[in-house]
């Protein structure tokens, strides 16, 4: 519990350190606190994790880090760059590095770029942002290079990366977020190849997300949501719950 209570401390300060720096640039930080990460289907660390964001502002442009910290004794750590441009308020061109750790005794380096060790996942994706009157998104995103799914020859011997490939439409309504999220790389089962997203094309993450402000004091409301979603693949279904910052 006194990990909860440091967490929810750390959250409430993230929250009152976003400033401007100009009309036309901010620097904004922020946090989230939710029950267990899970992420495009998949569940990292089956634990609480705090997730920090820092990211900087300037017209349609936006850099920025994101990462997700498990609290458990094995804790899955991630810390993810990303730089994204918005052309005309409905094309977002995304660039982003994946970086994650699954042990603590075990923490990649950092700066290992090569392609058979790198502990990294570049992933290029475009997003097709809906009008208000049609608030539906449609994301494409392909890792480019690094961690990915390997290719194989007959003959078994590696052929380069998958280039894994996700695909996910989102709908809002009111205070609810529906997705649906598709696995769009077939792995060759007879050359034993696994999947980044999924053993074969399909629907990976399914479900829907609702958010809540949740009063706590006449001049301070706290953002809550829970999320609902399944892997038809995996045949799992998780709910996670969450406060932002």
């Amino acid at each position: 519990m006194k990990n909860i209570y440091f967490l929810l401390l750390v959250l409430f300060t993230l929250n009152n350190f976003s400033f401007a720096q100009s009309d036309s640039s901010k620097v904004e930080i922020s946090g989230d606190l939710v029950s267990r990460y899970i992420w495009r289907g998949a569940d990292y660390g089956n634990a609480p994790a705090i997730q920090p964001t820092i990211k900087w502002n300037w017209k349609n442009l936006e850099i920025g880090a994101w990462g997700s910290f498990g609290i458990s004794q094995y804790s899955f750590a991630e810390t993810d760059l990303y730089i994204s441009y918005t052309y005309k308020k409905r094309v977002k061109i995304t660039a982003t590095d994946y970086f994650v750790s699954f042990s603590k005794e075990e923490t990649p380096n950092y700066f290992s770029y090569n392609q058979d060790g790198t502990a990294h996942v570049f992933e290029g994706s475009v997003t097709f942002l809906g009008p208000e009157k049609v608030p539906v998104d449609l994301l494409i995103g392909m890792n480019l290079y690094g961690a990915d799914a390997r290719r194989y020859h007959e003959n078994g011997d590696e052929n380069g990366i998958q280039y894994s490939t996700y695909v996910e439409l989102l709908y809002e309504y009111k205070n609810c977020e529906f997705f649906i999220g598709g696995n769009l790389t077939d792995p060759k089962e007879e050359f034993h190849e696994s999947g980044y997203y999924g053993e074969y094309i399909g629907v990976i993450n399914i479900g829907v997300k609702a958010t809540k402000e949740i009063k706590v004091t006449d001049h301070f409301s706290l953002p809550a949501f829970v999320t609902l979603a399944a892997n038809p693949q995996t045949q799992k279904i998780f709910m996670v719950m969450g406060i932002s910052l």
